[in-house]
Parts: structure tokens; sequence; C-alpha cells
């Protein structure tokens, strides 16, 4: 199973073990509704939380000794951040403090251009 960092924070926030309401983590971590929704649902299919109303969530018992069992998986792994990984063909050399940037005239979609001179 991947753990997503909203996943974490998921995790976090409900083992204290108390019902949690959703729309607090909202606010408190900026999370959107649609992570909050994918997290609520691999937990809940998991029986790990449980959906106490419509607002709220909680831990359950199988999910805290799965929290137990699984910590340093959760919160130790080192996970890549897949946002931070440049594609081979996006890749460029790095250029020096010193040295002046050259713009690949090739590489420009003059289509944009275009539209923007309001051409077609």
């Amino acid at each position: 199973m991947k753990i997503f960092s909203e996943d974490i924070i998921l995790l976090k926030e409900v083992q204290k073990d108390i019902p949690l309401e959703i729309y607090a983590l909202h606010l408190k971590y900026k999370l959107s509704p649609a992570q909050l929704a994918r997290s609520i649902e691999k937990f809940s299919s998991l029986d790990i939380i449980t959906i106490v109303s419509n607002e709220y969530i909680r831990i359950t018992d199988f999910g805290k000794k799965w929290l137990i069992a699984n910590k340093s998986k959760i919160y130790l792994f080192d996970r890549d951040s897949e946002w931070k990984k440049i594609p081979i063909e996006d890749a460029i050399e790095s250029i020096g403090a010193n040295k002046l940037y050259k713009v690949d005239l090739k590489k420009i979609d003059t289509r944009i251009l275009k539209k923007i001179e309001g051409e077609k």
C-alpha cells in the first residue's frame, strides 16, 4: 500500500482516539476534499478508521493495533517525492552562477505566441 503525506496526517490525527472532524483537517492542514476522501476511503475500507457520521471519523481497535505494528513503515519510511523528480527528457545541465542562459528556440511552442498576437 502506498502511503501519501495526507495519509500520514490523517493517521497522526486519528490516533488521538477522539472523534475527529473531517472539516477541521481541511482547515488545519489545507488538505483538499479529494485528498481527504481518498485517505478516508482507503483506511475505512481496511477497517483502520470508521466513519462515525458524515462529519466525524474515529480509529478502530484494529486500526490501533495496525498502527502500532506498522508505525516504522508509516512514519520513518523515506518516501520519494514524485513531484521533485525531473523526467530525463526535461532535464538539462545545471548552469553555473556566472554563466548566461541561452533559450533553445526550437523548443518554444510558436502557437502560443501566435494566439497572443491574435493570429490563427
